[in-house]
C-alpha cells in the first residue's frame, strides 16, 4: 500500500489464462470493475459470471480468483483499500456495513446497479483525474473520489 493506504490501477491482459491467477486472499478490500474479458470470479464459495461493468468486491482475508473461460482480452480496473483508509478519514461505519465478510451478502454488483448508481462513473472520473497527479495519490480530490466511490458501495444496498 502507498501512503494514501489505496491503490488505483487499470490493467489489460491480452490472452489471459485461468493458471496464471492463483486463488489468493489480501489484507487489503479489493474492489473490481470488470471491463471486458470472457471470465468468471470465485471468491470463498461462491461463482460469479461477470459482465462488463460488474464489481466485485473481495473482502479482506476472503480467497478469490478469477478464471478465464477463453483467451479474451481481460480488462479491470482494481481498487485496493487497506483498513487504515477508513480509519484515517473516520469511516469505520462504512468498513463495518458493506466491507465486513461476506456472510449473507454477495460479492458482486451487477453492471446495471453500477452504472444506475454512479459508480462506473465514479470509476472513470479517478482514471482522468489520477492523470493530472500522478505523483500525489494523497491529492484531495484523488482521496474525494475513492470516498465517493467507497459511499457509492455502501449507498448499494442490493448486490446482485
Amino acid at each position: 500500500m502507498n501512503p494514501a493506504n489505496y491503490s488505483i490501477s487499470c490493467h489489460t491482459t491480452e490472452a489471459p489464462s485461468s493458471a496464471n491467477f492463483y486463488l489468493h486472499c489480501h489484507d487489503e478490500y479489493e474492489i473490481l470493475l470488470f471491463e471486458s474479458g470472457d471470465s468468471k470470479f470465485v471468491v470463498e464459495d461462491k461463482t460469479y459470471t461477470l459482465s462488463p461493468g460488474d464489481i466485485i468486491i473481495a473482502r479482506k482475508h476472503e480467497m478469490h480468483r478469477i478464471y478465464h473461460n477463453s483467451p479474451t482480452r481481460y480488462q479491470r480496473f482494481v481498487l485496493m483499500v487497506a483498513p487504515e483508509f477508513f480509519q484515517e478519514h473516520n469511516w469505520g461505519e462504512y468498513e463495518a456495513q458493506v466491507l465486513r465478510a461476506s456472510g449473507d451478502i454477495d460479492n458482486k454488483i451487477s453492471a446495471e446497479l453500477v452504472r444506475s448508481s454512479g459508480l462506473y462513473d465514479a470509476f472513470l472520473r479517478y482514471k482522468r483525474f489520477s492523470e493530472d497527479f500522478i505523483e500525489d495519490l494523497n491529492s484531495p480530490i484523488l482521496i474525494a473520489t475513492i470516498i465517493e466511490i467507497l459511499y457509492l458501495i455502501n449507498k448499494t444496498t442490493r448486490f446482485s
